[in-house]
């Protein structure tokens, strides 16, 4: 589709294009993520403005977001990304059974129906019933994320989403001013980094940390972090908590931590959210701010058990016991977080392989190869099984996610569903041909060839 095609259509939607910044706000796929799929893949098909800018069309973003959801679920990007919309939006549904309880699926009929003063009032009630924590465990958290999941799969607008978050933040807020707290209460800063727009996994956090007594200062959003500094040192905070949600956060979070250190904060920090790993916090954060007094933060009560050590002196302590956790575990301690290796651009000087290679070939015979010409080779499970990492295999190649689960349970449920695929791709027959070096291009030629032919046979 041409840019005259793709903008007509854009045209006939009413929807408008959008950059690759905004579609990497938007779906939570990476740039780099979204340019290495348009050459490998051939989608998506940006066209380019005035500027040389990559443009998105609404239908071509509509598709991304439901491929980051089958992502996140575990599917291949190969396997998923020449599927249609229909195709991918039913791949979800099956994926994704409905676990919210009737009361939700009520709310989310009136966000649905524009409905905003009936859910406004609903909202009041249940929080007056149920009290504001039972009210964010189990009304907010699963309405956030049904929404959500609506607004991914299109049944609603954006509109409507904002519409939604604006009343249940305001309804939040005014819940927890209605908190009393003591005079000396531990105080910790809330906010997100830079280009981090979605402040309301925070607010939630705001809503249990206050019912237990934690004064918070929440700064909002997008907030620089030369003033978390500043906001911190006026506050006299114990602590401060940061939430990542897109791919980005993750290096912004190391950038910020480094700026922390070179204005001489040390106090303790708590990072949470979906862009960030525990070992990525427990490892390169902990590497980037000066002190070392970082730790991840799973969900709200990951913060509430670190406030706790936190306000009881125990921090360290336990920021200790993780590192002698880690202690044993292998790490790259050659590459520096953020930097290329030098030795991979460093010109390349032709002569001097060349006189390598015929060195370390010198005496040695050349090996007479046990056939000549093409032939089949079936490959037998048990050959290659033993020399196979599983856990690697199916955690980083195929993308199949732990979801909680400990590494045993994880590899038990793996010996169960995923081995057995394993086994049957590795009974695929394999076209061979030995050829002398000086026909290498004929060689490859006959090889495909002959594969060809053998697969046409099946």
């Amino acid at each position: 589709m041409n840019k005259e095609e793709l903008i007509s259509e854009e045209a006939a939607t009413d929807r408008p294009a959008v950059n690759i910044s905004s579609v990497e706000r938007d779906t939570g796929l990476s740039k780099d993520a979204l340019r290495v799929w348009e050459r490998r893949y051939g989608f998506p098909q940006p066209y380019r403005d005035a500027h040389g800018e990559r443009i998105y069309p609404s239908d071509q973003v509509d598709k991304l977001r439901l491929l980051k959801r089958l992502l996140d679920q575990g599917h291949r990007p190969s396997k998923v990304i020449h599927k249609s919309l229909e195709d991918l939006t039913a791949l979800c549904a099956e994926a994704e059974t409905p676990t919210h309880s009737a009361e939700v699926e009520s709310l989310l009929a009136l966000v649905r129906t524009h409905d905003s003063v009936q859910l406004r009032q609903t909202l009041t009630q249940i929080l007056l019933r149920d009290g504001l924590r039972r009210f964010v465990v189990e009304v907010a958290v699963p309405l956030n994320r049904a929404v959500g999941n609506a607004w991914m799969r299109g049944e609603i607008a954006v509109f409507e989403e904002h519409l939604y978050t604006e009343q249940m933040q305001s309804l939040m807020r005014n819940a927890i001013a209605s908190v009393q707290l003591r005079g000396h209460s531990p105080r910790v800063l809330l906010t997100t980094l830079p280009t981090e727009q979605h402040g309301m996994g925070l607010l939630m956090v705001e809503a249990l940390l206050t019912l237990e007594g934690v004064y918070c200062v929440p700064l909002g959003v997008e907030t620089p972090a030369t003033d978390i500094v500043a906001a911190a040192k006026q506050h006299k905070a114990n602590a401060i908590g940061m939430s990542g949600l897109l791919v980005k956060s993750t290096v912004v979070m190391r950038e910020n931590l480094e700026e922390m250190s070179r204005q001489n904060l040390d106090i303790p920090v708590m990072l949470g959210g979906a862009a960030l790993t525990r070992n990525y916090v427990e490892e390169d954060c902990v590497r980037a701010y000066a002190s070392g007094r970082v730790a991840y933060a799973r969900d709200a009560f990951d913060g509430l058990h670190l406030m706790d050590r936190i306000t009881g002196n125990a921090f360290d302590d336990y920021l200790a016991a993780v590192q002698s956790k880690r202690s044993g575990k292998a790490r790259n301690t050659a590459r520096t977080l953020g930097q290329a290796d030098e030795r991979a651009f460093r010109p390349v000087d032709v002569a001097v392989v060349q006189q390598r290679r015929r060195r370390l070939t010198a005496d040695q015979p050349v090996l007479e190869p046990p056939f000549w010409g093409p032939r089949m080779v079936e490959a037998t499970p048990k050959a290659i099984v033993p020399f196979i990492n599983e856990r690697s295999l199916y955690q980083f190649q195929w993308g199949f996610r732990k979801q909680g689960r400990s590494l045993d349970d994880f590899l038990g449920w793996a010996k169960q569903e995923l081995r057995p695929v394993m086994r049957r791709m590795l009974k695929a027959k394999e076209a061979f041909e030995t050829a002398k070096a000086a026909q290498d291009a004929e060689a490859v030629g006959r090889i495909l060839t002959f594969a060809e032919k053998e697969l046409d046979k099946k």
